[in-house]
């Protein structure tokens, strides 16, 4: 059995600093803007948690940048982005609708 310290997952993940990619701060801060029930588990692939959630964004930016540390162009990274917020907005209206 797991040993617990008592911290949530949200307590233990502040203690992170953000990774100095702003593609991957984007991605932590969209997580940490879902509902509970559609942030990532910690045994979720984020391909996994991207198909749960129905996240439609292409995740090879990401990837990119955090496997392979190769340097996305802005364009990618805005792009990248975008889709990320347009979820969110998206999950927004359903919520108020």
């Amino acid at each position: 059995m797991p040993e617990t310290d008592g911290r949530s997952e949200e307590e233990k993940r502040l203690e992170h600093p953000l990774p100095d990619s702003p593609l991957r701060q984007h991605l932590i801060q969209f997580e940490q803007a879902l509902p509970p029930q559609k942030r990532r588990r910690t045994f979720e692939t984020l391909s996994a948690w991207a198909s749960r959630i129905q996240l439609d964004a292409s995740l090879r930016s990401y990837l990119e940048t955090r496997y392979d540390q190769v340097e996305i162009t802005p364009q990618r990274e805005e792009a990248f982005k975008q889709q990320l917020d347009a979820y969110l907005l998206r999950l927004e209206k359903e919520s108020t609708s």
